[in-house]
């Protein structure tokens, strides 16, 4: 904790925990053969220590294949909902503290295939896209990933005005075992002075 006159570290041996929970539903469906749209709304609370706070938002996005080979564009625009205030404080704290807003975002983005020949077990996609957050500056990623036979995959991507991420590698595969479809994927990403960032995620489906 710091004193609110000094930056002078205070030890007061208390412990705290800190959870956020979102629970949400998602719809969507194709407009033409061409064009899909969809949306999830979510309830929000997230709390550390004494202090909580819970919303809602909602989310809208659209997808539209162009019609030239498998160029694709899609729009998002994410986390629309009412700005909240942390609840818990005391009441001199309470009444100095600032609504919280939704990290509302809208991005756009294109992709494309490759090696996508008919009977070809190599597919190449390349993704570019833009993100401009309320609370931050425009942000741009490209990325490309590869995939053998739809089983094995390999991506690579970079991200563009950020203060410390940049590049990010992954590698994954997908599996079937006893009738349930599996995946196991790994990915790492470069936080500059922060260090490495190593992720790695296991899902199924039936």
């Amino acid at each position: 904790a710091l004193d609110a006159s000094s930056t002078t570290p205070i030890v007061t041996g208390n412990v705290f925990t800190a959870n956020d929970l979102a629970l949400g539903v998602s719809y969507a469906r194709n407009i033409t053969a061409k064009l899909s749209v969809g949306g999830s709304a979510r309830w929000i609370r997230q709390k550390i220590a004494e202090l909580s706070m819970t919303n809602w938002s909602f989310d809208l996005g659209t997808m539209y294949y162009t019609g030239f080979k498998s160029l694709r564009i899609a729009v998002t625009a994410r986390n629309f909902g009412p700005d909240s205030r942390l609840g818990g404080w005391s009441e001199q704290y309470q009444s100095e503290s600032d609504n919280v807003r939704m990290p509302f975002d809208f991005r756009g983005g294109i992709a494309m295939d490759f090696l996508d020949g008919e009977g070809s077990p190599h597919l190449l996609t390349i993704i570019a896209e833009g993100d401009h957050p309320n609370d931050g500056t425009e942000k741009f990623h490209l990325g490309a990933s590869y995939s053998f036979q739809k089983t094995f995959f390999l991506r690579c991507g970079y991200k563009f005005n950020y203060d410390v991420q940049k590049y990010t590698f992954g590698v994954g595969m997908v599996f079937e075992a006893g009738g349930i479809a599996g995946s196991l994927n790994y990915a790492y990403a470069d936080f500059g002075v922060l260090t490495q960032v190593h992720m790695l995620s296991l899902g199924f489906s039936y």
